[in-house]
């Protein structure tokens, strides 16, 4: 018995020696452990403070786009900042402990309290930074009248939603468009400098800009004078001043395109416009620029009057200032509040300085000035007329050369320019001269049909190309590679004139309004006559005599809802045809181009129409269909001249096996297409295109570019393709021309024993979105794939890839030299992304030193998600210094 209690007793003892002893040794960590529960503290501060600075951001971006900021996105703010003031206030009473006698002789029991709430407080820190993992920080804030839970048409029919607006011919967005994000916005000409006239406007407008009494400042003057570019001055200047809080510009034009105008000004404010109507996306707008409370909006080119906040969204009385150009002095001038600055033409001896700098000429030159003086004179003082004059003489000597161009500039003015307007004869009259002595009917041209498209539009480079290609406008050419080159070439001759102006992309190009009016002027007689009405009410299109003249014809944007009578048109060679939008499609009947057997190049827009309608356009070369609703695409067939045929956007069932008879055909654009009917509940894919015949592309031998998007997720694999009939991924090697490929594909229908042929330029995405680089790219963009497969697929391509993009590559330790022995020598940019396998970037060590240049172009360099990453260089570091020579950007995330 007393065994037993015995036991009992020192059962209980060693319990309780337990309870005693383990909170003993927590309190006793607190004081021996105490630096390194700071350090815990001070990491825990360090990853709060990071995702503040992400959330900020994150909400910056969101309120820049019109967001309300969730209640508990303010509440985990205001919670971070209370805790942040907490820790401060405890790392000083730390940091009075740590000091006290250099930490020889610290106050224990202060030490041991202030590790107790350090420990507590790291708690709460890692508690803080878990709760602040928000999906979205913000909401879109409710417009006024728009219902709380706003339903979605499109959901609600099982349509898929409207794509993408195209341009006329390559399918680039237009009007009614939201302009892709700026790269960069055109800088004033290189020739702008202050002279006493502009320098007199520039001041008026800024001092008016700073009065707290002016709400619009009008900045008039007639056409050419440079409002323009005068106004980009002014933006510049108070931006870097920092004047106002933001400063955004649109272009209006004769013609306004307010849904444009609107997404103009929505992406100087990185502001997306989800509302479908022009009023909701107003509200929008106003929304944004209210809050900002100090902001600048110019509009350029304005010749009606319109209300600025019914119309595009601009809150004048809300802290917004407007800067308007206008050639109508007297537009708004019943408005209170404004303030008028004209822009008159340059002085004399102004006009004459800019012409002898323009013509690279100096006073020395004593046999030209007084030459110089009476051209300039000719001119009216006209920037416009002056530069390009002065590009046309540029680095001539010949005295009988000025002497000739002043001749041919007043006789101009007396006798072809009876009808313009007397203060544009200057103008007028320079232009054509240019356009006279431009080199070649091939430059000429190219120059005159940049007139076929809207006013102060950016045309794409490649409709250019497109429309050359169909009028054989570039000689001497032996691929469709080499036009585009030819018509660069061209493009940078009249941008060199001042004939042509620089865009926002790179790939497009503007014309100056005052230079399309000329165009057209020129292009109302002689040997090409065009007709461009873009943009007006042709409900009243009727057969008229006058029609058969025209060479080229240009009905872009107009409200005609149906195109039903024949139109008589023997000499057209070009036609640019469409409705307004994807929702108010063009009905084009099939009996509309029966008499117009000449035509070479067709594009067609939001239209809606049978193909069988086209089979009596037996000379046509370049047909563009886009975004369009066809039928009967076997009737191409009949156009055996056909080289390039374009599908862009358009909605029809299949590519059928008779389009095999189009042996000429040297370029295929099948991006974006969709079938014309729903074949399918199922949302996801059910828009695809039923099928491509087997052996369709295969059969067109002659073709150079192929470009396609969306379509060969829905195809069999290899093995099954025979049996549905459907093509082949392995169609494309069997086409002997091709250079350029376009592509995007899931990586179920590779292959395994495939490979893509050598190209000169490509952007193939496996299962990714496009790039969207521009058209010389050579981009691969692939994803979720085994290292061999990716090996195997593209060592065709590897030693002239510029964009190499991987996501989630599995089994892929290193990028060198797994993927590429040779070194991927013309890279530029490298994306590697969750690549769980990969140890090493480049490792030199096992490709050796006798290749020293492996990848010396290697510019940018972005790595994320590598958690198994070693090291970026393993070699020799002579040999590092020499690849790495190129590399301005690297971001490690």
């Amino acid at each position: 018995m007393q065994d037993i209690l015995m036991e009992i007793v020192t059962a209980i003892v060693s319990k309780v020696g337990e309870y005693l002893v383990e909170p003993t040794r927590n309190q006793a960590r607190y004081i021996f452990r105490f630096n390194t529960i700071v350090e815990d503290l001070t990491k825990a501060e360090r990853n709060l403070k990071s995702k503040q600075r992400d959330v900020e951001e994150e909400i910056k971006a969101a309120e820049r786009n019109d967001e309300k900021i969730k209640a508990t996105v303010q509440d985990w703010l205001s919670d971070s900042g209370k805790i942040m003031e907490e820790v401060e206030t405890l790392k000083g009473k730390i940091e009075v402990n740590k000091t006290c006698l250099n930490g020889w002789c610290p106050n224990w029991g202060s030490r041991h309290q202030l590790g107790r709430k350090a420990t507590k407080t790291s708690i709460q820190l890692k508690e803080i930074i878990d709760r602040g993992q928000f999906e979205r920080v913000g909401c879109r804030a409710l417009l006024s009248g728009e219902p709380s839970a706003p339903k979605d048409p499109a959901h609600l029919s099982g349509e898929p939603s409207a794509p993408k607006d195209p341009a006329p011919l390559s399918g680039e967005p237009s009007a009614p468009k939201d302009p892709a994000p700026l790269s960069g916005e055109p800088s004033s000409p290189k020739d702008f400098e202050f002279c006493r006239s502009t320098k007199a406007a520039f001041d008026g407008i800024m001092e008016a800009l700073k009065n707290d009494g002016t709400h619009i400042v009008i900045l008039y003057g007639m056409g050419g004078v440079g409002k323009t570019t005068l106004a980009r001055e002014v933006r510049k200047t108070v931006k870097e001043k920092g004047i106002f809080k933001e400063v955004v510009m649109a272009i209006v034009s004769q013609t306004p395109n307010f849904r444009s105008i609107q997404g103009q000004l929505a992406d100087f404010l990185d502001l997306k416009l989800t509302e479908e109507t022009e009023e909701g996306r107003a509200q929008r707008l106003s929304s944004r620029l209210s809050k900002s409370n100090n902001s600048l909006v110019i509009l350029d080119d304005v010749w009606e009057e319109f209300n600025f906040e019914e119309k595009i969204g601009v809150p004048l009385s809300k802290g917004c200032k407007m800067l308007l150009t206008t050639r109508n002095k007297k537009i708004y001038a019943h408005r209170e509040y404004q303030s008028l600055i004209p822009l008159n033409v340059l002085e004399k001896h102004e006009g004459v300085a800019l012409l002898k700098r323009q013509a690279g000429i100096d006073d020395d030159c004593d046999n030209l000035n007084t030459l110089a003086t009476r051209i300039a004179n000719e001119c009216d003082g006209l920037p416009l007329a002056i530069v390009t004059t002065g590009r046309h003489l540029s680095g001539e000597k010949n005295i009988e050369m000025w002497e000739f161009v002043c001749e041919k500039l007043k006789k101009s003015k007396l006798e072809d320019l009876c009808h313009v307007n007397s203060e544009q004869r200057g103008v007028y009259a320079s232009l054509k001269l240019s356009y006279d002595y431009l080199k070649t009917d091939e430059i000429k041209f190219c120059f005159l049909m940049c007139s076929l498209f809207p006013e102060d539009f950016e045309i794409p480079l490649e409709d250019l190309v497109r429309i050359g290609v169909g009028l054989d406008l570039y000689k001497d050419v032996s691929s469709i590679e080499e036009a585009r080159r030819a018509l660069r070439s061209m493009v940078e001759t009249l941008k060199d004139l001042g004939l042509l102006l620089d865009a926002y992309g790179k790939e497009f190009v503007r014309m100056h309004d005052i230079v399309r009016d000329v165009c057209l002027w020129i292009t109302s007689k002689g040997e090409n006559i065009f007709m461009s009405k873009i943009g007006i009410d042709l409900t009243q299109l009727t057969r008229e005599k006058g029609w058969k003249q025209y060479t080229a014809i240009s009905l872009l944007e107009n409200k005609l809802k149906a195109l039903s009578v024949r139109l008589v048109c023997p000499k057209l060679k070009l036609l640019l045809l469409g409705g307004e939008n994807q929702r108010s499609q063009l009905k084009v009947s099939d009996e509309c181009f029966e008499e117009m057997k000449a035509l070479e190049v067709v594009s067609l827009r939001y239209a809606d129409l049978s193909l069988k309608s086209l089979q009596f356009l037996t000379n046509l070369k370049t047909l563009e269909l886009c975004y369009c609703n066809l039928r009967d695409i076997c009737s191409l067939a009949k156009l055996k001249k056909l080289e390039i045929l374009s599908f862009r956007g358009s909605r029809f069932d299949e590519l059928p096996i008779e389009l095999s008879e189009l042996k000429e055909l040297r370029m295929l654009d099948l991006r974006e297409c969709y079938q014309l009917k729903k074949i399918s509940s199922d949302l996801r894919g059910c828009y695809r295109l039923k099928r491509i015949h087997s052996n369709l592309i295969r059969s067109l031998s002659q073709l150079e570019e192929l470009y396609m998007e969306d379509i060969f997720e829905e195809w069999e694999a290899e093995e099954k393709s025979i049996e549905t009939g459907n093509a082949r991924l392995s169609e494309v090697n069997y086409l002997p021309c091709l250079a350029v490929l376009y592509l995007k594909i899931n990586s179920k229908c590779l292959p395994k024993d495939f490979a893509f042929s050598e190209l000169s330029r490509y952007e193939i995405c496996v299962n990714r979105s496009s790039y969207g680089y521009s058209e010389s790219s050579k981009a691969l963009r692939i994803a979720n794939i085994d290292a061999t497969l990716l090996t195997a697929l593209f060592k065709a391509l590897y030693h002239s890839v510029e964009h190499l993009n991987l996501e989630q590559v599995t089994g892929c330790q290193n990028i060198l030299p797994s993927i590429d022995q040779k070194g991927l020598k013309k890279l530029n940019t490298l994306e590697v992304i969750r690549c769980k396998d990969l140890k090493c970037m480049m490792d030199v060590s096992q490709v050796g030193e006798e290749n020293p240049k492996l990848h010396p172009s290697l510019a940018n360099l972005y790595l994320e998600g590598l958690p198994e990453l070693q090291c970026i260089w393993k070699g020799p570091m002579s040999i590092h210094i020499v690849n790495f020579q190129s590399l301005t950007d690297v971001n490690v995330g």
